[in-house]
């Protein structure tokens, strides 16, 4: 891997822990824009560094927003477990 993959990788890395304290904190307030924002520009950047099972997490989140209804349970701790995963990679 290149000098610039590897922080570009890390970097993604750092990213994905604060998207998880940003993902808690808009759960607790009930911020569907917010979450709807986040899980949108997750699923291009996870699919863009080869994380798909990131980005089919947030896809799941930002397709029940797009339904008009919040994210159920299962949807929203499969984001945060993949956030846990990159974050900790």
């Amino acid at each position: 891997m290149s000098d610039a993959l590897q922080v570009l990788t890390r970097r993604f890395g750092e990213r994905c822990r604060q998207n998880g304290e940003e993902l808690a904190a808009l759960v607790a307030a009930r911020d569907e824009a917010g979450l709807k924002l986040l899980s949108h520009k997750l699923v291009g950047a996870a699919a863009t560094f080869g994380h798909p099972g990131l980005s089919e997490a947030a896809a799941a989140v930002e397709d029940q927003l797009d339904l008009g209804g919040w994210p159920d349970a299962a949807a929203l701790d499969r984001l945060r477990i993949q956030l846990a995963a990159m974050a900790d990679a």
